[in-house]
């Protein structure tokens, strides 16, 4: 689709900004309501059994992945050799 913006006239222009600037804001919402919804399925998991299993099969799997000292090892040794040092 061409972007013609030579053409409109100064209230498609308006109306354009103002569209541009409520999906911005319609994104950060978008997160926030994931993030709160998330957030109020992990303290209570009667809303919602499967997710909270999965969320705690996730926590479990980065709090393993970050405390064992070999997976730190072999991360540390691969961002050397991807960055030359």
């Amino acid at each position: 689709m061409f972007d013609r913006t030579e053409y409109l006239t100064p209230r498609q222009a308006r109306c354009r900004q103002r569209a541009q600037n409520a999906r911005g804001w319609a994104r950060v919402v978008n997160l926030a309501m994931v993030g709160c919804c998330l957030g109020a399925i992990w303290q209570e998991p009667e809303i919602a059994p499967p997710v909270h299993a999965g969320m705690t099969l996730v926590v479990n799997n980065v709090a393993r992945l970050v405390l064992d000292p070999e997976t730190q090892r072999a991360a540390t040794e691969k961002g050397e050799a991807a960055s030359g040092v």
